[in-house]
């Protein structure tokens, strides 16, 4: 297979690419969750007698809802911060 440079996931959908291209063995994917519920899927299921042993590729979201709240959080602060700029600046050109 060589290297990896890009995977694309259609969890919902059982589509995997790997380097642009559908899988061609069967290949667990398991979604770290902050929750612990950690939901997997196989892919290419029917292929897996063809395989000893099945590839796990883990994708760790775990800090992902993290990312977000602060990102989310940040553009609260800056909003409010703009706000506060333009309420002093109106106040000045009066």
């Amino acid at each position: 297979m060589g290297r990896i440079q890009d995977i694309f996931l259609d969890y919902e959908s059982g589509i995997l690419k790997i380097n642009g291209k559908i899988s061609k063995i069967p290949v667990k994917v398991v979604i770290k969750t902050e929750d612990g519920w950690n939901p997997s899927k196989l892919f290419n299921p029917d292929l897996q007698e063809q395989c000893e042993v099945v590839p796990e590729l883990i994708l760790d979201v775990t800090q992902v809802e993290e990312c977000i709240e602060r990102k989310r959080m940040a553009d609260i602060v800056k909003k409010s911060i703009e706000k506060i700029l333009d309420a002093g600046n109106t106040r000045l050109n009066r």
